[in-house]
């Protein structure tokens, strides 16, 4: 498997275990709640009607044109391994750095493939990859700026996985020209990544010929009712984009005050680089290789916790008598309790989650919330 995060296993295996947070994938860790399920779901294959429905409603969501034809496949990471196959391989440019698995799939295609800084590095080439936003670095596009490269391109892939945190600069209302093909990803923004499903949205011989090499059932019928109602459920996705910014503000504001430096995109929290001397009461502790100066990657969602050009760095945050813990609601300058980053509690402080301990007995009196430093459950990490 090629590394690109996710695989926390593997780095649990090389630094040990403990309260581990990986964010390398930028999945939202606050997920839509599941609903319970009509057992017929699991008990039946998925139709054409409710496979053609979640289309349509993921295209009314995301104010797809009238225009493009629609697949929903088995996440992003389907659609850009079959990307590839839509066009006679020839000379392909992603811009990047971004996600390693278009380079690797159009590669092993047959494709020859030039990874890109800037978009003008893109003009010419038989097919390229834009992802936007993109991770790590949060680089943004407009769809003026898009439409001027599909012209300039012989096809163009715009990667819109994490396009729910932004929803202006979708490409999607002007989906359905012959040379553009939009992915979209479900897991990410809606933190159900297990569940795989994405979509791919363009003109309607690209999504026939997509359609063909998927095969008659690319997605689960648990996976579509879910879908279903969670993209329809506009109201939480509002309020998330919402509770997003604030968490990513938040987190480059610590980070910052930590002395971490924001290398990429403001609010986002995608792209920064790691003092040299990283201090000790952040309440972060960077573990394995590349922890000093070099460029680091964080979630779209959260917290920075790999190395771009290695594949053994990532964040785990430990708790201490005087290491504060970033639970409970965000404050505009650092943790609950008022205080920033880097600065110790005068005095051992009650654990952050004020997690009781409860006798069996439901008539005795709860006890005392434990004290920071003995708590391990994964609520207070």
């Amino acid at each position: 498997m090629r590394d690109h995060g996710g695989n926390l296993d593997q780095a649990m295996a090389v630094f040990g275990t403990g309260d581990w947070i990986d964010l390398c994938t930028g999945i939202n860790r606050r997920p839509w709640p599941l609903p319970l399920l009509d057992p017929d779901c699991w008990r039946s294959l998925p139709t054409r009607a409710s496979q053609a429905g979640l289309v349509a409603q993921a295209a009314r969501a995301w104010g797809a044109s009238d225009q493009a034809a629609g697949i929903a496949l088995a996440g992003a990471q389907a659609a850009i391994q079959l990307m590839p196959l839509l066009r006679p391989a020839g000379r392909a440019a992603v811009l990047g750095p971004t996600y390693n698995e278009h380079a690797a799939c159009l590669s092993q295609a047959g494709w020859d493939v030039a990874n890109v800084s800037t978009p003008e590095a893109l003009h010419s080439a038989s097919l390229a990859v834009v992802v936007n936003p993109n991770k790590p670095d949060g680089r943004r596009h407009t769809p003026h700026d898009l439409l001027t490269l599909s012209r300039k391109v012989g096809f163009l892939v715009v990667d819109e996985s994490f396009g729910d945190i932004s929803p202006g600069l979708s490409l999607l209302p002007r989906a359905g020209q012959d040379n553009l093909l939009i992915l979209r990803s479900f897991g990410k923004f809606y933190g159900l990544a297990g569940l795989r499903l994405g979509f791919a949205f363009g003109a309607d011989s690209d999504i026939a010929a997509l359609a063909r090499m998927a095969g008659p059932w690319a997605v689960s019928g648990p996976a579509i009712e879910i879908g279903r109602q969670a993209i329809s459920d506009t109201g939480w996705a509002d309020a998330m984009r919402a509770q997003l910014a604030l968490d990513a503000g938040r987190a480059d504001d610590l980070a910052r005050v930590a002395g971490w430096k924001i290398a990429g995109a403001q609010r986002c929290s995608v792209f920064m680089r790691r003092p040299t001397q990283k201090p000790r009461s952040t309440g972060w502790r960077a573990t394995g290789s590349g922890a000093g100066s070099s460029p680091g990657r964080a979630a779209c969602f959260g917290w920075a916790c790999r190395d771009l050009s290695r594949s053994g760095t990532a964040f785990r945050r430990t708790c201490g008598p005087n290491v504060p813990t970033p639970a409970g609601p965000a404050r505009p300058n650092g943790f609950p309790d008022g205080r920033l980053a880097g600065q110790a509690s005068p005095r051992p402080r009650r654990c952050g989650c004020d997690r009781r301990r409860r006798s069996p007995d439901p008539q005795e009196t709860p006890r005392e919330s434990h004290p920071t430093g003995t708590c391990r459950a994964d609520r207070c990490h």
